[in-house]
């Protein structure tokens, strides 16, 4: 039976005056009124994009997610989900499904990633995920080029030596130890190893342009794409780096449309807000440089849906501490929000975001201060909870 979105409100204790006198009113009991309305502006768009706090941190907008990306593909005709985690692991998951081999839930939950497999509130979607791609229903895929996914069942593991083999054996050991040591973070930069890889890249690349036409290759090229733009990223700035990772992301996003997903697809992609918002510049990091969502506005315009998640108080997991969520402030989004209700959550949509004009909020994690922004020209709709906590951690399976 499938897992209901909500459930108990986590107690907390509130000491007179660490909240707004707006927030401290006893919720009413959870609803699905939030749920519904989300569901009403997202169920018609074309591409759906589904953030969260920039932390991952959140355990009550991930089981929200979850729920919810259930609920499109169920009952909204979405027939593809698009991780922020690795293209190559979910690369070889189509490769299987497409050459008939078994593909398992471990590999889909593997493939997901450690940013979210090990939380309990993702167990009840990663089922629902394998068993629809197994059966046809759903394409996955994944957009991030980078590498390194601790636990990643492919691309830590059979990746570099399946790659390399398209090289003389002379030629595949090198290219194999080397790729390897990018993908465990052992290069530096500068570094001779890196131009040894690139040499090796191209000598793969050609290889490949050889091969026949298939499945196998198309992978193979993709594969090839994405490393050789996280190599290139290597010892550049952080703004230099989320720049190139962001349209990689973008490019990787196309390519699974025009490849994979085809034209008429309903796509829903998951990930950070600070990524799938429309225009991420109120945040300084990418005050002058484009994030990943605004390719997708700039292509698909009001086609695309950008939800976000942020929480008025509670707490948030950080690595593996349990931190406190800053208290919302009077005037700010979350407060205003809940100001007239009692409910536990709370969706505004675009309208509701316009009547707010400018308003601090922690749409983008808790971790960082409050921007302050017109949110409406950020995202679509936000779903904002009374009292947010942490996910409830499992081993990944």
């Amino acid at each position: 039976m499938r897992h209901r979105l909500f459930f108990t409100l986590v107690s907390c204790l509130v000491i007179a005056g660490c909240i707004p006198s707006e927030l401290i009113q006893r919720p009413t009991p959870l609803s699905d009124d939030a749920m519904s309305a989300a569901m009403k502006d997202l169920c018609s768009r074309d591409v759906v994009l589904i953030g969260e706090g920039a932390n991952h941190g959140d355990g009550r907008s991930l089981a929200f997610k979850s729920e919810l990306v259930q609920r499109l593909v169920e009952h909204c005709r979405f027939d593809a989900v698009v991780f922020e985690a690795s293209s190559y692991d979910f690369l070889e998951i189509d490769r299987r499904l497409t050459k008939g081999q078994p593909v398992t839930r471990a590999m889909v939950s593997s493939a997901v990633g450690g940013l979210w497999n090990r939380n309990d509130e993702m167990q009840s979607l990663t089922t629902f995920l394998h068993q629809a791609v197994v059966a046809g229903r759903i394409r996955l895929g994944g957009i991030d080029d980078q590498l390194g996914s601790a636990g990643a069942f492919y691309s830590i593991g059979d990746m570099p030596a399946e790659l390399a083999a398209l090289l003389p054996s002379d030629r595949a050991a090198e290219c194999s130890d080397v790729l390897r040591r990018l993908i465990y973070g052992q290069l530096t930069s500068p570094s001779p190893e890196k131009t040894t890889l690139f040499a090796c890249l191209a000598e793969m690349r050609r290889a490949v342009d050889a091969a026949p036409e298939g499945i196998d290759r198309r992978t193979r090229e993709r594969l090839l794409i994405n490393i050789g733009s996280y190599l290139a990223r290597q010892g550049a700035d952080r703004s230099q780096y989320l720049d190139g990772r962001s349209q990689a992301m973008w490019s990787n996003f196309r390519w699974l449309v025009a490849n994979r997903f085809g034209p008429d697809a309903k796509v829903i992609v998951w990930g950070a807000s600070l990524h799938l918002s429309r225009d991420a510049r109120a945040y300084p990091t990418f005050a002058t440089i484009k994030n990943f969502g605004s390719y997708v506005d700039d292509a698909y315009g009001d086609s695309a849906f950008f939800l976000g998640f942020t929480a008025a108080a509670g707490s948030y997991m950080e690595g593996t501490q349990i931190r406190e969520r800053p208290k919302a402030t009077v005037g700010s989004l979350e407060a205003a929000a809940l100001a007239t209700s009692t409910a536990d959550s709370i969706y505004l949509g675009r309208s509701d975001l316009e009547s707010l004009d400018e308003a601090p909020a922690s749409m983008f994690g808790p971790s960082a201060a409050p921007v302050t922004a017109a949110w409406s020209e950020v995202l679509d709709g936000v779903v904002v909870f009374r009292v947010e906590r942490p996910p409830t951690r499992i081993s990944a399976n």
